[in-house]
């Protein structure tokens, strides 16, 4: 899309330095920031090393413990619905990165 227009925005020092620290977090440009924001849009955020490895292990996790479950459907049914359960709060955790 050709951006043409030009918006022209007052504020302090420390404003522009959160809106410029906010920007950089979400891996956004400041002014792509600032238009996402005014205009209502979700903003995510990069994740940091740490948290695309911790991403990565609970998604690894969940995938063997769905496949404990289906190893033990037949022989033990309420081992298999704990550890369902645990299967299903790491899914729930794996959400809160999106």
């Amino acid at each position: 899309m050709n951006k043409k227009e030009l918006i022209k925005l007052r504020c302090t020092g420390l404003e522009k330095a959160i809106l410029q620290k906010k920007a950089d977090n979400s891996g956004q440009s400041l002014s792509s920031f600032v238009r996402s924001a005014a205009l209502g849009h979700k903003i995510g955020y990069k994740l940091t090393d740490e948290e695309l490895e911790a991403y990565q292990m609970l998604t690894k996790y969940h995938n063997n413990f769905v496949a404990i479950i289906n190893l033990l459907k037949k022989k033990d049914s309420n081992f298999a619905k704990e550890v369902m359960r645990t299967a299903d709060e790491i899914k729930e955790h794996l959400k809160k990165f999106r």
